[in-house]
């Protein structure tokens, strides 16, 4: 019963103690504070942007880490080695959160007068810390950006005459190794919402049978030209000739500046290369321009 006793009256004191430590404590007492912080939410957080003619703009998401009933500056920087704000892309030094709000968007608008076919930048867009707004969070602040030209396929303007089709020894090769001459483009015809088949006339200038290809931009990086291996209707060296594109590297197409960039094999049945009766190697380079 005594020992009851003291176990109850040690209790007391320690309760005791304790609640008055933590009524005398107030950094104790109180919920540790939440810095407010700001982040992009999104991922991954290096993207290709294709510049569109319909001036599409990059949606990039922008949360804080805590709720206010007042509203909130985000800052943001934009670095670039060539791109330049209002020639190149055009995007805004601040963004609002609202009131009561955690999440908005930041929109990047590159612009399409101010990327040529084939020009490409890269644009780092990062959050600032500076005084007066929403601090960055240290991790997801910033976002880099490729930016590249695309224009729309249209089959249309792919079709017709090409006078000025050039060749070239190999793809790595920039001196003219015969041309310009006349090639047309025909039968294209769409066989889905991102391929189509099209026809080739004239190509090599050397009597060539028609040659069927198809075209393919499913992939807005990767825009193919294939052609299977097919009869040409020659013969060199005494050998039935056949033509096809070489797997690498691979022929192209651009519905920038509509041109073909051919890279093709010319063989003999059996698959090898007729280079010493045609005097074109393996990814011999046919390009195709009005």
């Amino acid at each position: 019963m005594k020992y009851n006793f003291l176990k109850i009256v040690l209790l007391s004191i320690t309760i005791t103690g304790f609640l008055s430590c933590k009524k005398n404590n107030l950094v104790v007492d109180k919920d540790p504070v939440v810095a407010e912080r700001a982040r992009f939410l999104i991922n991954p957080l290096i993207n290709t942007y294709y510049v569109r003619s319909t001036g599409n703009a990059y949606k990039i998401p922008v949360s804080v880490t805590t709720v206010s009933n007042v509203d909130r500056q985000i800052q943001f920087t934009y670095t670039s080695l060539r791109a330049a704000s209002g020639v190149q892309y055009t995007a805004p030094a601040t963004l609002t959160m609202k009131a009561g709000q955690v999440i908005d968007t930041l929109s990047f608008s590159g612009l399409f007068a101010g990327y040529p076919t084939g020009r490409r930048d890269t644009v780092k867009v990062k959050i600032t810390s500076n005084d007066g707004y929403v601090k960055a969070t240290g991790y997801s602040d910033s976002v880099t950006l490729y930016l590249t030209k695309y224009c729309d396929v249209v089959l249309s303007a792919l079709s017709g005459t090409f006078a000025n089709t050039k060749e070239y020894t190999s793809a790595s090769s920039t001196a003219v190794n015969y041309g310009p001459y006349t090639t047309t483009v025909i039968n294209l015809v769409a066989t889905g919402a991102t391929t189509a088949t099209c026809t080739f006339t004239n190509l090599f200038d050397d009597g060539w049978a028609p040659i069927n290809g198809t075209l393919d931009w499913t992939d807005p990086a990767n825009f193919k030209v294939v052609i299977l291996s097919q009869s040409i209707g020659k013969s060199y060296g005494g050998q039935p000739a056949f033509v096809k594109t070489s797997s690498t590297p691979a022929s192209t197409f651009s519905s920038c500046d509509g041109s073909f960039t051919l890279r093709l094999d010319i063989t003999n049945a059996a698959g090898t290369i007729l280079s010493a009766s045609t005097g074109a190697n393996s990814g011999y380079q046919i390009v195709l321009n009005r």
